[in-house]
């Protein structure tokens, strides 16, 4: 989910099983399953896909995500936290709780009834850790990409569940993340490749790093959490989409509709590359999850699905997918990939949007990887280290999100 440059010293996971919390997570299979078989549709109202193998999945699904749930309810500290044993710079928590929370906030009811408590210690564990600025501020600075990702994901799940927070609380978060934007008020001019986007470091051009430009993956998720909280202003709004645009490879330059991390050149951060095309030209390559996010952050900007910008993103996806299913995108060069549970995550979030027309039953073929890959004492973990996704505790929230998701995807 970020940067392999974070990567420090590394310690083996041991699961931190906290008899008192998991026990409040009774099992809920057969409730689950009784509801699964009695043909009144799934958990939460969307509709069931058809079929004897389509019900199974269903079953299985919410197996894995009972499993997969009280994992993560056992992993919580009594501070509220959830903090790595992997990372020692994820020790803080305020980014993995931010995630975590998200995570658990979207599940289906008998998941988020038997959650709903560890998420209230978890939003007070990160607003103990709100800055002045209005954004969460990790406790150790161990992580750059920490404090927006942390702030944005705790901004959509408290505005998907309004009862955790105050309206007071939203506007502040929200006005953090607005005021990290790279505009005019940090110093950016609309010249500027980055301008309208938002990065890791100090949004401050002065303090401009080039290890660090905006890229569309931080950019995608705060304005998901913007939107969801309807707090977006228009000059956010029309700055951000300057970027957003920056970041997909249009026709008329070359493109073919696909978006790439970065809009600011040849950077390493590009995980897919990049070539120099006959006339000297360099052609960055964009890659599956980049232009996942970037169909999300233009939906979120308010573009419609029929858009000339999202249309042409989802059609690059759905020609990529169409070949390759649910494999890992062979586009990443070698040692940049681990964003298999990202990708499945921001995926499944697009298939919601566009599932009448997503190619080769890819929602069943991503729920059939998801259910495969989990771990026997419910968590997943990638074996790849390159974006953080071998802690457990990401991937598992990242993987209980997609297939909260996956479930909500009509069936054919």
């Amino acid at each position: 989910m970020s940067r392999a440059e974070h990567q420090q010293t590394k310690r083996p996971f041991v699961c931190r099983s906290r008899p008192g919390r998991g026990a409040r997570f009774v099992p809920l299979m057969v409730w689950c399953c009784s509801i699964a078989c009695s043909g009144v549709g799934t958990l939460w109202g969307a509709e069931e896909p058809t079929g004897k193998a389509a019900g199974s999945q269903k079953v299985a699904i919410d197996a894995a995500l009972e499993r997969g749930v009280g994992w993560l309810l056992q992993q919580q500290e009594d501070d509220g936290g959830w903090h790595s044993q992997t990372y020692r710079n994820l020790e803080g928590g305020t980014g993995v709780t931010a995630l975590v929370t998200r995570a658990l906030v979207e599940t289906p009811p008998p998941w988020w009834l038997q959650s709903r408590p560890a998420v209230r210690a978890g939003v007070r564990f990160e607003m103990a850790h709100v800055n002045a600025a209005g954004l969460v501020q990790d406790p150790e600075e161990g992580a750059a990409d920490l404090q927006l990702y942390a702030t944005a994901l705790l901004l959509e799940a408290l505005s998907r569940r309004p009862e955790l927070s105050s309206p007071d609380i939203v506007r502040r978060l929200s006005a953090g993340l607005q005021q990290a934007q790279r505009t005019e008020r940090n110093g950016w001019s609309r010249e500027d490749r980055e301008y309208g986007g938002w990065g890791w470091d100090s949004p401050r051009r002065e303090d401009r790093s080039v290890t660090s430009p905006a890229n569309i993956s931080i950019t995608a998720t705060v304005l998901k959490a913007l939107s969801a909280s309807q707090t977006i202003s228009d000059e956010t709004r029309a700055a951000a989409l300057v970027f957003v645009e920056r970041c997909q490879q249009r026709k008329q330059t070359g493109g073919d509709g696909g978006f790439v991390f970065t809009p600011v050149g040849p950077h390493p951060l590009n995980k897919a590359g990049w070539s120099i095309d006959p006339n000297g030209v360099t052609q960055v390559r964009p890659y599956r999850t980049a232009t996942c996010d970037g169909v999300i952050a233009l939906r979120a900007l308010g573009r419609d699905r029929d858009a000339p910008q999202v249309a042409a993103g989802w059609t690059w996806l759905r020609n990529a997918y169409a070949v390759e299913g649910a494999a890992s995108d062979p586009r990443l060069e070698a040692g940049r990939g681990g964003l298999d549970f990202y990708e499945a995550a921001v995926l499944a979030a697009l298939l919601e949007d566009f599932a009448d027309s997503c190619p080769n039953d890819l929602p069943s073929q991503w729920a059939e990887r998801l259910l495969r890959s989990q771990q026997p004492d419910g968590s997943w973990r990638n074996p790849q280290p390159g974006m953080r996704e071998d802690d457990p505790l990401i991937a598992t929230a990242l993987s209980v999100l997609a297939l909260t998701r996956l479930q909500r995807v009509p069936g054919p």
